[in-house]
C-alpha cells in the first residue's frame, strides 16, 4: 500500500476533511463511520507520557488513506472487538489492525454507526504482544 507523502500538515488536513468529511465511510458491514473535523487532530497528534505537548505525527499522517482501506476491508486485515464490562453483549469498540497500523472506532448503538477513535502505529513488538494477549478473546 501507498502512503502519502505531502509537505506540510495543512494539505494533510484538506486531503482528511476531502476524504473523511465530504464521503461517506462505511465498515466492510456496511455501517456508517461519521468522522468530524475535530478527530484530526486526535488521530495525527501524538503527545509524550512525560508531558502535555502534542506533535504533529507525520508516520501516521502519511497513513492517511490506510484508515479507510482497513475498516472497509479493502485490504485484509485482523479485528478485535472490546466489549462494555458491565453488559458482555454490548460491543464498545473495534480495533483493526493491519501489520502493525491500528484503527480505533466507537460504537454509537443509539445512532447505530461508529465514531474514529485514533490510529497509531505501533512497534512489531508492541503489536505483536497486543494480538497475543487479544486473540483467543475478542479477535474476529
Amino acid at each position: 500500500m501507498d502512503k502519502v507523502k505531502l509537505g506540510s500538515i495543512e494539505e494533510y488536513r484538506a486531503l482528511y476533511r476531502e476524504e473523511y468529511l465530504q464521503k461517506e465511510i462505511f465498515t466492510y458491514d456496511n455501517v456508517r463511520v461519521t468522522f468530524f473535523d475535530g478527530n484530526f487532530d486526535h488521530i495525527f497528534y501524538r503527545e509524550k507520557e512525560w508531558q502535555w505537548d502534542p506533535r504533529f505525527d507525520r508516520e501516521t499522517a502519511k497513513r492517511i488513506l490506510w484508515i479507510k482501506w482497513i475498516i472497509g476491508w479493502e485490504i485484509e486485515c485482523d479485528e478485535y472487538q472490546f466489549y462494555d464490562r458491565r453488559k458482555r453483549a454490548d460491543v464498545r469498540s473495534h480495533i483493526f489492525c493491519l501489520d502493525n497500523f491500528f484503527v480505533m472506532l466507537m460504537y454509537d448503538k443509539s445512532k447505530k454507526c461508529y465514531y474514529p477513535v485514533t490510529a497509531y502505529i505501533k512497534t512489531k513488538h508492541e503489536a505483536n504482544r497486543f494480538k497475543r494477549l487479544h486473540i483467543n478473546d475478542y479477535k474476529i
